[in-house]
């Protein structure tokens, strides 16, 4: 069965501002046989200008930083040692290093040393100054203004023993190597709280998190509840898999809230990627015969943080049954086949049951979604308190006027502190936009 149900339609208009520039000034090595294979220290020169010009361009996409970003080339030779030997045997005196080599693909970002080493064949994919190698620099000055690699924190559903449930974060700049142009919530903060500084510490990272992080346990009809068992199941870093270790446990108290007596992400662990144990938890509620699950990975807590830095941090998570199936059945027990369809809407309120459904709102009873959302600026609020996978397939929709044609946009789910998400649209390039959110199938 499939339904195709307009949700809202909003508008979005771009704000011009003035930004401070973070100048970034380069020191760039390039091996002596990709020199020779690319004719000459001037053919390079060229081709390197050109391909800062494009990072520059790529970094400084509408609203995605709060200042203009732009990185210069303050020098070009050619290595006279090899460029593993070259990240730490000559350093910098300016903000970054870039090193080119063309035997292996090994892009590579050395925090200490300030310095990228980009191994890029020049038979892999166009060369070491094709759009998708220029994407992948992209990726690894990221890390150099204080990203981290949000591949780190995906989970595959088949190596998730507690639930059958995967993690994969939208792909943008940080969460693939190269393949697309966007910037994520996430990104946009650390970078923007590192600003104009060269040396990123650890200590964005580490200091990033809320004063307080929360988990709030409610039932499928929103009731909070009460003595419910809360275990955190931890995922390792780039190990795609949910380990049954559990590093948390505890109950919720009569309000249905249970404050985590420590940071279950541990920052400051030496030897761990970033010094953060883990990055990503499932977290797993149990009370009255019924258990609910959601994802908490540190990009959801420290972009609520930046945010609402005071604000403690919750997580809502509902024992409300995953598949449409149960939900409905639940919901509607004494309903007829066709009250239980997707596209019926038994109470009468102008939202059909697979809406409701994707909403957790009650299908039996008048409820209203949204008025029009709240925009900063490119970031639209689109309020949804789903996160973990649906019986269904969602997307949104937009175009620059309502009467026009519509075309998908790539968009995150983005925390707020009280719990729920809002959807954000990853680019508006428009002066006007309109969205729409589309169910189009139920499985």
């Amino acid at each position: 069965m499939a339904t195709l149900l307009t949700l809202l339609w909003v508008c979005c208009f771009v704000r011009a501002a003035q930004k401070p520039v973070w100048e970034f000034k380069v020191d760039v090595r390039v091996s002596p046989d990709l020199a020779v294979s690319h004719r000459g220290l001037g053919a390079v020169r060229e081709k390197v200008e050109h391909q800062f010009r494009e990072v520059n361009r790529l970094f400084n996409v509408a609203g995605a930083f709060e200042g203009e970003i732009r990185f210069s080339v303050a020098s070009l030779t050619i290595l006279n040692l090899a460029p593993l030997q070259a990240v730490y045997g000559s350093p910098s005196p300016n903000s970054f290093q870039l090193i080119y080599d063309n035997k292996d693909y090994n892009p590579w970002y050395f925090p200490d040393a300030r310095t990228v080493l980009f191994g890029w064949p020049d038979n892999y994919f166009g060369g070491p100054f094709s759009a998708k190698a220029t994407e992948s620099l992209v990726h690894e000055f990221g890390h150099a203004r204080g990203a981290i690699d949000l591949y780190g924190l995906n989970v595959l559903t088949q190596n998730n023993p507690i639930a059958p449930l995967g993690y994969t974060p939208e792909p943008t700049v940080m969460s693939v190597s190269y393949g697309t142009t966007l910037w994520d919530e996430h990104s946009r903060g650390l970078i923007n709280a590192a600003g104009a500084t060269p040396q990123i510490s650890l200590a964005l990272l580490r200091n990033s998190f809320p004063r307080q992080m929360r988990i709030l346990a409610r039932d499928e009809a929103g009731r909070s509840l009460p003595n419910a068992t809360v275990r955190l199941y931890p995922v390792e870093w780039y190990s795609e898999k949910v380990s049954t270790n559990v590093v948390l446990t505890g109950q919720t108290d009569a309000s249905g809230l249970w404050v985590l007596p420590v940071n279950p992400f541990q920052p400051g662990t030496p030897g761990k990627h970033w010094q953060i144990a883990y990055p990503n938890f499932l977290v797993e509620v149990q009370a009255e015969g019924k258990t609910g699950y959601e994802w908490l990975p540190l990009t959801f807590v420290q972009s609520a943080c930046f945010a609402a830095p005071e604000r403690p941090f919750t997580l809502l998570v509902e024992t409300t049954p995953i598949h449409y199936g149960e939900w409905i059945a639940a919901r509607l027990p004494n309903a007829s086949e066709g009250e239980r369809a997707g596209p019926a809407d038994p109470d009468g309120d102008g939202l059909p049951n697979d809406l409701e459904y994707v909403y957790r709102l009650n299908p039996s009873q008048r409820s209203k979604l949204w008025q029009v959302p709240a925009c900063r600026e490119l970031r639209l609020t689109l309020p949804t308190p789903r996160s973990v996978d649906m019986d269904c397939t969602v997307q949104t929709l937009g175009s620059s006027q309502i009467s026009g044609e519509w075309a998908p946009v790539m968009t995150e789910l983005i925390p707020t502190s009280d719990g729920f998400f809002r959807l954000s649209p990853l680019r508006v390039e428009a002066t006007q936009q309109f969205f729409r959110v589309q169910v189009d199938s139920l499985y």
